[in-house]
């Protein structure tokens, strides 16, 4: 986005061949993109790279094919599931209460601007399908009619509104 808003990039975003910060959105490809976080994000990427790749014997690291360079290459690309039991480390009541109130105290720390608010993974998704479920999907009207259309020759209800040049 930052090159088609001709804007610079943040230094920490990336870096080019010899460690410096790249800063030019036109460049971005000859260079590495850094983890967010710091050493705790390259510590943490690490950790997700050794489990979706090394682990299951994907690509990874200078294994990676780059897309940009080689589209006919399978990429090889490694996934993990983890899929944890809290009952075998403690009693899953206890975990519930606690893990709320955790995400409790994240819902109500402080943010950097005001009117902000912190949100946890997933919360973002949960409130947009709770908006679609309350208001419906918006359905373009160039959409909408030959949908329209469709839903009368199947002899069903079209289950939005189709625009009023429909039959």
């Amino acid at each position: 986005m930052a090159e088609v808003r001709v804007e610079r990039m943040p230094d920490g975003w990336m870096v080019d061949h010899q460690g410096r910060p790249l800063t030019d959105p036109a460049r971005a490809s000859e260079g590495f993109l850094l983890p967010i976080g710091g050493y705790k994000g390259y510590g943490l990427s690490l950790a997700i790279g050794l489990l979706a790749g090394v682990l299951n014997g994907a690509r990874f690291g200078s294994q990676v094919i780059d897309i940009y360079q080689d589209d006919t290459t399978p990429t090889d690309t490694g996934q993990t599931v983890i899929a944890l039991r809290p009952d075998l480390f403690r009693a899953t009541e206890e975990f519930k209460l606690d893990a709320a109130s955790a995400l409790d105290e994240l819902h109500l720390s402080a943010t950097m601007r005001p009117g902000d608010r912190i949100l946890v993974p997933g919360e973002r998704a949960a409130e947009h399908e709770r908006e679609l479920r309350e208001h419906g999907v918006p359905v373009a009207p160039s959409l909408a009619a030959p949908l329209g259309t469709l839903a009368d020759e199947c002899g069903v209800a079209a289950p939005f509104p189709v625009p009023s040049a429909r039959k």
